[in-house]
């Protein structure tokens, strides 16, 4: 047994220190605590530490993470057929080592974010008369408008657009700069990456990484043009503190619909502007105020159809990413896995007075009309 010490203190320590802080994490007030006092120094250092690093660090990590581990298994499943026990027994044991501290490491430097409170935005607190919906809508349906008259759009539905990958996380960080201050986000800064590996992500139907052991997002640049700003900001908020994805996605929507530039505001349209035509419905205005409803120009259902095609064409791993990244949320404290994307989304009516209850979406479409109005 003493041969083996070595390797099995370690991963002994590791087990329990994950075990206790599992358990930790469970308490709001102590991941409140942990995520402002330790996780936002760790992201400083190591955010400042990766960012002029051009390349994704994150994808070297894992590549040399999996390429040690498949030579261990080699070595372990050849000393097994030699009947060397002991050298495959501590073989395993430096796997399994390998595996739970990267998996502590990861948990000690923001797994802990996943139970603090919810995400500080303007959320809209004040009622909204229904007589309001329609200026509401038709502020953004012309905003909407000019945003996709200042673009170009093949007969596809695609966009072209001129500007690189650094150009739009420039775009999304002077966005953030100027939209978000609350002290609930770090000021952290990350440098946003594409990354080299986006034709594998893009088979799993993956749109971005963040990884914040290392303090970088990383982007699959492969996604569509339509959804490439929302990911930046999305990716962004993990490395401000925000770990739950519905809270990352109000994050990235609020960011991109208040950008100075159309092409984030288009995104974030594209994305969610089908909230005001829920909100504008029959069930909540008059048919009188719907027949006065702006249009909408033809090629945002043009480019939804081409996002939604265009992942249908790669969807040859789709199952076992969704697989693992449902059982990487669920891990991480959230019920809903995958389906947590959508929170904040849903639309409801109060069973007394019928009236609408906004979704997060709509409160923050609130939040800027009123804003700007």
């Amino acid at each position: 047994m003493k041969k083996y010490l070595p390797t099995l203190i370690p991963l002994l320590s590791c087990v329990t220190l994950l075990v206790v802080f599992s358990i930790l994490k469970t308490n709001m007030a102590f991941a409140e605590w942990w995520t402002n006092s330790v996780s936002r120094v760790y992201y400083s250092i190591f955010t400042n530490l990766t960012k002029f690093i051009p390349f994704s660090l994150t994808e070297l990590f894992f590549v040399s993470l999996a390429v040690m581990i498949i030579i261990l298994l080699v070595k372990l499943i050849r000393d097994l057929t030699k009947k060397q026990w002991s050298n495959a027994i501590n073989k395993g044991i430096v796997i399994a080592n390998a595996i739970i501290s990267t998996i502590l490491v990861y948990t000690l430097a923001c797994e802990m974010s996943y139970n603090r409170q919810r995400i500080d935005l303007p959320f809209y607190k004040q009622e909204v008369e229904a007589e309001e919906f329609k200026n509401v809508y038709n502020y953004f349906a012309d905003d909407f408008n000019y945003c996709m008259s200042q673009m170009h759009f093949t007969h596809e539905g695609d966009i072209e657009t001129d500007l690189s990958f650094l150009d739009i996380s420039t775009l999304v960080h002077e966005s953030v700069e100027k939209n978000i201050d609350s002290d609930y986000f770090f000021k952290t800064k990350a440098n946003v990456k594409p990354m080299a590996s986006s034709f594998l992500y893009r088979e799993l139907n993956i749109t971005g990484v963040t990884f914040g052991v290392l303090g970088e997002a990383n982007v699959n640049y492969l996604s569509t043009n339509l959804e490439i700003p929302f990911v930046v900001a999305h990716e962004i908020a993990h490395t401000k503190g925000v770990m739950r994805e519905d809270d990352a996605n109000q994050f990235a929507f609020y960011v991109c619909l208040n950008s100075d530039h159309y092409y984030l505001r288009y995104s974030a349209y594209a994305l969610y502007f089908y909230q005001l035509t829920l909100m504008t419905s029959s069930s909540y205005i008059s048919e009188e105020d719907i027949a006065q409803l702006h249009q909408v120009n033809n090629n945002y259902y043009l480019s939804r159809r081409f996002a939604a095609n265009y992942w249908k064409k790669y969807n040859l791993l789709d199952r076992i990413g969704d697989y693992i990244n449902n059982l990487y949320i669920k891990s991480s404290g959230v019920p809903d896995g995958t389906s947590s994307y959508s929170g904040g989304s849903e639309v409801i009516t109060d069973p007394v007075t019928l009236k609408l209850i906004p979704s997060k979406y709509q409160s923050l479409f609130f939040t800027t009309y009123f804003n700007n109005k």
